[in-house]
Parts: C-alpha cells; structure tokens; sequence
C-alpha cells in the first residue's frame, strides 16, 4: 500500500511540472463525465415536466381511484367483513400515494311514486301459492335509490329544515319501512318536494317489506368543499340510472342503511364504494411502471374475493401512454449523448497521446533507475485513475449546476407551474453514469 502511495506521489509531482497539458487531460475527462451524467438528469427533470403536464391535462377526480363491489344481504357484519379486505389491500398497494380515503353505499334503483298514489301504481302478482302487490312498471315512471355518504353534513348547506333525521325515524309498520332523509335541491325542484312531503319507494323485487315511506326532513345544495364525493355520485352512483327517467336520491345515516334498510329488505343488494383521492405530487417519473403494476396487483389480488368488483381510474392508462412516449423520446437523447461523449474521448486520447509523447525522458529516467515496465505503468494508470475520480466526483455536480439553469430560459421556464430553476435531482443511477463517462477516461488515458 506504502509503495502505491509513494508511486502515486511521484506521479503527481512529475505531471504537475506539465500543468498546462494536464489541466486540458482533466477538464477532458470532467467533461465526458459531466456530459453523460448532466443527461441523464436533463432527461429525468424533463420526465417529471412531462409527467406533471400529462397528469394536469385531466380533471384531478379522473387521477383517482374507485373501488366498486356488489353484495348483499346488506348487513353491518358484511360491511365490515368487504371494508376491513378492501383496506388491506388498499393499504398494502396504493397507502402511499393516497392523501384521503372515504367510503359510500347505494342501494339498487326503487320504484317511485307520491303518498296515496302507490295503489294506482300496484298490481297484483302470482308468486306460488300466493297473491303479491308489486309496482306496475309500466305505471311507475320515477326512480329513486338511498345512499350513504361520509361527511355530507360538511359539504352541504341546508336550505330548509334540517340536517339531522327526527329521532323517531326509522319506524316499521306491518307492510312499510318509514325512513326521513335529505334531498338535494336538484332533487326538490325536479319532484316539486318541500320538507315534510312524502314519497313512497317500492322495491323491484318481492321481500319481506312491500315499500319505503320517506319523509324530506331537509333539503340543501352543494358545497364545493365536496368535489370528490359530488364526482362520485355523478360518475358512479347516478351514473347506472337511466338518463331519460325523473330519480330522486335519498340521502340517509350509514347506520340507517346498514341497521333498518339492510333488515327490512333482506334480498337487498348494496354497492359498496371506496374513493381513494390520489396525490399527484406523490407520483414521480421514475415510479410510473410500478405504479402501474401495484393497480393491476390491486386488481387481481380483490377480484376472487370481492364480488362484482369493478375498479376505476384514468392513472393506469396516463401513465401507460406517458411511459410509451418517454421511451420513443430517449432514444434520439441517448443517442446524441453518446456521440458526443466518443468525441469527447477521442480529445481526451489525442492529448493523452501529446503527454506521453513530451514525457519520453521523464519515462527514460524512471526506467533508468530500475523501474519495471509494470511498476511505471502503474505510475500512469495512478494518474489516469486519479484524473477519472476527479471526473465521477464533479461531473454530475456541474452537470447538475447546469441543468438547473436551464429552467430559466425558453420554453423550460413557461412549462413550470413557478417557473425559476429547473428542478433536478442527483442520485445513486447519476453516479453511475459519471462512472461510466469516468472509467472511458481512463481508459483513454491508458490506450
């Protein structure tokens, strides 16, 4: 160790006295190391830009995910049980990339009709043995469904009555389930409803409750607080009505709909729903091929075991269609990089050619005092590594310096949301690159 030191030493002082060529040797190298290494931080600050202009050419809504399954009986125990799988899941594959989570539950589309209208809106059916009074479809024209919604009291505005269901409801009598409930003032206008009116919901199937009596105990208007959760009834939950036809949703408790809905018609099926709003910021470009591969996991891994289970999300093909273009855009980069960094190494060799020439005496007398052939090519190659080192240490530094620059100029400064600095990032895979562009210095060196 003691005698590559003192070789290294001797080497150093003996190029120094030819500081001039040497200095043109080092910036050489630096150079080839800052040119592939500033590329690939170009090109990885350019990726985020395009990420983040392909991530805001779509409402945020459309970036998050939505989890959707069919079951029923309706049932605290079964939400719990589909809650409880879904959040596992959700938890181990997208936890870190989701900023809030909420869940909601509709019911299937009932038959509507006014209060003393329902029996000229009935027939009566043949079900075995027995007569049954069911809604004439051909009678019924209006809709309804029930839902529950997180936190609607935050993201709402009452306009008349009030948000909170009387303590009295529900109740059951012999053939009806008598609930209270919220409309929105949609809702209100398009059925001509004010608080106090009621309504009567017949299911489409024969159970162990012929209807739903439900009184408006308040009506509001939404706030803009909610986007997401107004995204979701628009895309999901109203979305499996039929356009032409009047529907009214019912907006009560969760407790409501899992404790007395769920009971009182035991053939119910609910849609149980999972939002998950995504954070764009924790999306980088480096991570868009595994973000990919943790939704279709997610899709997978919940498909046996949730019924019906449908997913949502514009992420996935965003980020497929982000990652095809990026990768048609690296080849010509790459390719220039590479020219450019042989051109540097080919200045590199003729210079390092232009030193050993002018060191022919210098050699002449290291031999001359007993050196092996092998002992002063190890002086050179000390040298070479030494120049490579500088190369790999401070390439991706003044590469990174320069990149960054860039940003204050045309068109890089009108694609950031604040303009100023290009914002770069100096990692592991950067070195490597310089290591790259410094270990081909060496070996010009050494050629």
């Amino acid at each position: 160790m003691n005698r590559l030191l003192n070789a290294w030493l001797i080497g150093s002082k003996r190029s120094l006295s030819q500081w001039k060529l040497l200095t043109s040797v080092v910036l050489g190298v630096i150079l080839a190391c800052t040119i592939i290494s500033s590329s690939f931080i170009y090109l990885d600050s350019l990726e985020e830009i395009a990420l983040n202009l392909a991530l805001d050419d779509v409402p945020d809504q459309e970036h998050d995910l939505i989890l959707q399954t069919k079951a029923g009986p309706v049932s605290q125990s079964q939400y719990d049980l589909l809650n409880s799988t879904a959040s596992k899941q959700l938890s181990s594959h997208i936890g870190n990339l989701e900023q809030d989570r909420f869940s909601a539950i509709k019911s299937p589309t009932f038959f509507l009709t006014e209060l003393g209208f329902e029996s000229a809106a009935e027939e009566k059916v043949k079900v075995g043995a027995r007569m049954i009074t069911l809604p004439a479809f051909s009678k019924v024209k209006d809709r309804a469904y029930f839902v529950s919604l997180p936190s609607l009291n935050e993201n709402i505005k009452i306009l008349s009555g009030s948000s909170e269901i009387p303590e009295y409801y529900p109740f059951f009598d012999e053939k009806n389930l008598y609930l209270g409930a919220l409309i929105s003032n949609t809702s209100a206008e398009l059925f001509s409803l004010k608080v106090g009116d009621q309504m009567i919901a017949f299911p489409t199937w024969s159970d162990k409750y012929e209807s739903i009596v439900v009184e408006i105990s308040g009506i509001f208007e939404r706030k803009p607080s909610g986007e997401n959760i107004w995204y979701l009834e628009e895309t999901v939950l109203g979305a499996s009505t039929a356009s032409a036809l009047r529907t009214a949703p019912f907006y009560i408790p969760q407790q409501t709909f899992l404790n007395d809905l769920g009971s009182a018609f035991e053939k119910l099926e609910g849609t149980y729903i999972w939002y998950m709003d995504i954070n764009p910021d924790a999306i980088s470009a480096n991570k868009t091929t595994e973000i990919r591969q943790r939704l279709q996991t997610l899709k997978i891994n919940l498909t046996p075991v949730l019924p019906s289970y449908s997913q949502k999300t514009k992420l996935q093909k965003i980020l497929e269609e982000y990652d095809r273009r990026l990768f048609y855009s690296k080849l010509p980069m790459f390719v220039l990089m590479m020219l450019i960094t042989f051109i540097c190494l080919y200045y590199i060799s003729a210079l390092a050619s232009m030193s050993i020439s002018q060191r022919y005496a210098e050699i002449a007398l290291i031999r001359s005092r007993g050196a092996t052939q092998w002992q002063t090519l190890v002086v050179f190659a000390l040298e070479a590594i030494t120049i490579g080192a500088a190369g790999i240490i401070l390439g991706p530094l003044i590469g990174a310096g320069a990149v960054s620059l860039l940003g204050l100029i045309e068109p890089l400064s009108s694609l950031q949301p604040n303009g100023g600095l290009l914002k770069v990032h100096i990692d592991l895979n950067t070195y490597r690159m310089s290591a790259i562009g410094g270990v081909l210095g060496i070996i010009s060196l050494l050629i």
